[in-house]
């Protein structure tokens, strides 16, 4: 204003009006200006502003309830300005498009990419024709939606010309129509389906409405609808029935049916009726409702084939109650509560009863044992429960009170769906119950008899097949093996004969001389058994193939008219075992008697030799040559005093002398021994202890239980392998005993004897220490090896365990207790007491080169000897000294039948306090009890030598003997 310019004011101005009333105004100014242009006043002007704002306001709202109509129906707008060929969504529309307004560029590749590939051509072509033809654009199509689903959508736009027609932007809307489509989807595969089961059903249908007279009531009713079921029933087809009222196409439909279908049609109520057609000459089932006032459907079903089997039914029962009447089977029926509602004659006659009236009404229990109530109570309630029992037998209680057995088959009976009781027929078994009672009893005995005897038994047929056999047979007979292969007795145990072919009996050149099999025809043919028929066979399925001898018993029966023979085949494999061991162990007491002997004789000569070498040694004249040659000779009759004593063990004629040795240097003394006795072809080695092995043992026994060890071993490698020798400490803890359940808690010498053989079996581990059991060939094992093995290992109070598998070798493991070393002093060979005496001894020995050389020695030592070569002489000797003599010095075993025992006990009745000393070759547990040494008497071991015989002497004559 103040420059001079019209000035148009804010258009939110508000004016109040004389009536208090808020105006909104539109105002504008202008300057006035006097002749020298100068602003001399204003010109305002104002304008009221009411209508167009309300105007605008209704607008506003009208936009606003269209924006909420649009989200309300799920739609959204959209436009086009063809001019800029750009298009437009609101956020419902391109909600509903799957597009993302904030990165979406308007053009039409866009909207097109979200439609449905199977619509697009569609929607282009329309909009096409839209832009030719001007008229409103409609079509529905197919959007994408997440994952490989689409939707619905329906649009609807209008077009915008310019003042020369030509289109220059389309509006149009868009809405979700889905869930439409698919219920109108539904709604088709719904009619579809009625469709499809008004036409298949099997039930005639048929709709109907009801014609009123004049007067308005009911009279009749015309057919509106029927399917081809109903057209197969009446014989017309829907095209000349529908329209038509009832009567006319049925003239004689009873007035019962139009009555009832009346109202049915007028009340709504539906019902279902029964009723024969005489027009159509069929039974039906209808269902009548009514599904509008006025109108009534039917489903027609005929029945007539159920009505017919219903009156089949009737008649069969009417027949069947004839039958139940006569049937010598009782029949009974029982309710649910368990109580008889009809039994029939029989059943009386069976209970004793004479009358239904006596049993009608009463519960089942009243007829029923009470050992057998429980059973009987669970079998009701099985059958109320639906089960059916077709056989079963139980014990029942008589009228008069006594048992009766009633085999009985049991059933449910059903109406309308539901078990309300159980019938069944009851057959009197009380006579064949006590028969197959006694058969079982027969039977039970006869199977004990069959099953529970140690000797085979197998039933052989004409055909020489085994049908059955026994426990004791069935024991030696693979789990493979069945008994339906019909085989024979040779092909169940395997025939010695046919070893080489696979037919097994009955198929080898040797059948005919097979005398088990020439037993069973000669009994088939003359029925005469045969006893001790002996055969071998071998058993089948068991590797190796083991040899067995049988001794039979065949004897011939009649079973059911058919001739078979009862085989009893009795093993008598370890009786021929026994006489075989019993003949090699008679044998082996030869052999050992005749070893003993040689020993004892051998041990005689020695005993003299090393006396007599002792005495020349003694001589002050020897040169050294001669000395050397005579411990030459002394150490040669010493190994010879060694081989003696081995033989004696052998013989087991030895005695036990057992000393505190060193085992390492024991057995390297037996090295070479060994050696000699293994083959080039073992690789021997020794392998001792790092530190001295005392133990308390019989040096002699010891090389014996290695030799044996070391032979085994050798018989084991016929190709040659490694064999080991080796010696070790073994402390056993009480925890260690868990591995070595033998031993004890301790500290102990193990020895072990260790091979790369051919190892041993777990079966005949358990065995290998069982005197007389060997797994050598025939005439190369005695069995007695490892047996006396063992016995000598426990005779030192030690054990031995033994640790093999077939094809990894053996280690034998001998442990035998540690004992504390002896000091030079404690050694009896290291003592050297006063040896000379004066006393008076009477020598008695049978060989004179002994008898000679202990002579000699003794006198040489001071001694009075009185020598006697048998008990008798010595007897006569004793009588004649006058009782003088201080000590009997005689050997055990002589001729003459005085043995030193027995001239001791005869000299001891004439001087009790002689001192007596008795030499042998032998153990003194080897003679008889009567034998065996009494009093105070000590044994001297042959060979001796001297210093061992001096020593003996002065102990026992100074009152030190061990045996007082």
């Amino acid at each position: 204003m103040r420059q001079g310019i019209t000035v148009g004011l804010a258009n939110h101005t508000c004016l109040i009006a004389r009536d208090l009333v808020e105006r909104p105004i539109a105002d504008a100014a202008a300057p006035i200006k006097d002749d020298a242009s100068a602003i001399v006043g204003s010109v305002l002007i104002f304008r009221d502003q009411t209508k167009e704002r309300q105007v605008e306001r209704a607008l506003r709202e009208s936009l606003a309830s269209r924006d909420l109509a649009l989200r309300a129906a799920r739609m959204g707008t959209w436009s086009w300005d063809i001019q800029e060929g750009k298009r437009h969504f609101d956020e419902p529309a391109a909600a509903l498009l799957g597009l993302d307004l904030k990165t979406f560029g308007g053009t039409h590749a866009e909207f097109l990419a979200r439609v449905y590939p199977e619509d697009q051509e569609a929607l282009m072509d329309s909009l096409s024709n839209t832009l030719e033809t001007g008229v409103t654009y409609e079509k529905d199509f197919r959007v994408l939606a997440p994952g490989d689903g689409f939707r619905h959508i329906s649009s609807r736009a209008r077009i915008e010309s310019d003042e020369v027609g030509r289109a220059t932007r389309i509006d149009g809307v868009l809405w979700d129509i889905t869930e439409q489509k698919q219920a109108a989807a539904a709604l088709q595969e719904s009619e579809t389906q009625f469709r499809l089961l008004f036409e298949k059903m099997v039930d005639g249908f048929a709709l109907h409405e009801i014609v009123l007279d004049d007067a308005g009531q009911a009279v009749d009713f015309k057919f509106l609808n029927v399917n081809p079921a109903f057209e197969q029933l009446i014989g017309l087809k829907a095209g000349q029935v529908t329209g038509r009222r009832v009567l006319e196409v049925m003239p004689h439909l009873e007035r019962f049916w139009i009555e009832t279908y009346i109202q049915v049609a007028l009340s709504g109520n539906s019902g279902t009726y029964r009723r024969y057609n005489q027009d159509l000459g069929r039974h039906f089932e209808i269902n009548v409702y009514s599904p509008r006032h006025g109108q009534f459907a039917g489903i027609f079903t005929d029945i007539t084939d159920r009505v017919l089997a219903e009156e089949e039914v009737r008649a069969s029962r009417k027949r069947l109650l004839e039958i139940l009447q006569t049937t010598p089977a009782g029949y009974f029926y029982i309710d649910r509560e368990g109580r008889y509602r009809h039994v029939n004659d029989a059943w009386l006659r069976l209970h004793g009863f004479t009358s239904p009236e006596e049993v009608i009404g009463l519960h089942f229990s009243a007829t029923q044992t009470e050992q057998d109530l429980a059973q009987a109570e669970n079998l009701v309630a099985r059958v109320l429960a639906g089960d059916q029992i077709d056989s079963g037998e139980v014990s029942r209680r008589l009228k008069d009170g006594s048992t009766a057995w009633h085999s009985f088959t049991l059933r449910p009976v059903a109406r309308d769906g539901q078990i309300n009781g159980l019938e069944g027929f009851l057959i009197d078994t009380t006579q064949a119950k006590a028969a197959e009672h006694l058969l079982l009893r027969n039977q039970a005995e006869l199977a004990a008899i069959y099953d529970g005897t140690p000797i085979m038994m197998c039933i052989v047929n004409r055909n020489g097949h085994v049908e059955r056999v026994n426990r004791a047979m069935q024991e030696l007979i693979p789990h493979h093996f069945d008994i339906c292969q019909h085989e024979g007795p040779g092909k169940i145990l395997g025939c010695i004969n046919a070893l080489d072919h696979p037919g097994g009996c009955g198929f080898s050149v040797k059948c005919g001389s097979c005398p088990l099999r020439n037993a069973m025809l000669e009994t088939f043919a003359t029925g005469k058994p045969r006893r001790q028929v002996r055969s071998r066979m071998f058993l089948v399925g068991i590797s190796p193939q083991r040899e067995i001898h049988i001794q039979t018993t065949i004897s011939l029966i009649q079973v059911q008219g058919e001739a078979k023979v009862v085989l009893c085949l009795q093993d008598c494999t370890e009786q021929r075992e026994l006489e075989s061991q019993l003949l090699q162990a008679q044998k082996m007491e030869a052999v050992g008697q005749l070893a003993g002997g040689v020993a004892h004789d051998f041990n005689n000569i020695l005993a003299a030799n090393i006396l007599q070498i002792e005495l020349l040694k003694t001589s002050r004249e020897l040169t050294s040559e001669v000395a050397d040659g005579l411990e030459e000779l002394e150490k040669g009759a010493q190994r010879a005093a060694n081989l003696t004593r081995q033989l004696l063990l052998f013989s087991r004629r030895n005695v036990m002398q057992s000393k505190r040795l060193e085992l390492n240097q024991l057995l390297a003394d037996e090295i070479k021994m060994l050696q000699r006795l293994l083959s080039e072809q073992i690789g021997f080695t020794f392998e001792p202890a790092l530190v001295d092995l005392w133990v308390f043992a019989d040096p002699g026994m010891i090389e014996q239980v290695v030799m044996n060890l070391c032979v085994n071993s050798r018989d084991a490698m016929p190709h040659g392998g490694k064999l080991q020798l080796i010696t070790s400490r073994v402390d056993l803890s009480r925890e260690a005993l868990s591995i070595h359940p033998q031993g004890w808690v301790g500290s102990f010498a193990l020895i072990q004897v260790a091979d790369e053989g051919c190892g041993i079996d777990e079966n005949t581990l358990k065995r290998i220490f069982e005197p007389f059991f060997t797994t050598k060939e025939p005439g190369k094992g005695t069995g007695l090896g490892l047996a006396t093995v063992y016995a000598i290992v426990k005779q030192h109070k030690g054990w031995i365990e033994v640790l093999s598998a077939v094809g990894t070798g053996t280690t034998f493991c001998i442990y035998i207790p540690l004992s504390v070393p002896a000091g030079p002093s404690s050694d009896p060979q290291c003592e050297s007491p006063e040896s000379r005496g004066t006393e008076t001894i009477l020598l008695v020995e049978d060989d004179g080169a002994i008898r000679i050389q202990v002579c000699k020695a003794l006198r040489g030592q001071g001694y009075q000897v009185i020598d006697a070569m048998n008990g008798a002489q010595a007897l006569s000797l004793f009588h004649e000294s006058g009782l003088d003599i201080d000590l009997l010095l005689s050997d055990m075993i002589m001729p003459g039948g005085i043995t030193g025992t027995r001239l001791a006990r005869q000299l001891r009745q004439l001087k009790p306090g002689l001192k007596v000393i008795l030499m042998s070759g032998y153990s003194p547990e080897s003679l008889q009890p009567e034998e065996a040494l009494d009093g105070p008497m000590e044994f001297l071991s042959k060979p001796f030598d001297l210093k061992t015989l001096s020593r003996l002497l002065r102990k026992c004559l100074e009152g030190h003997s061990s045996h007082e």
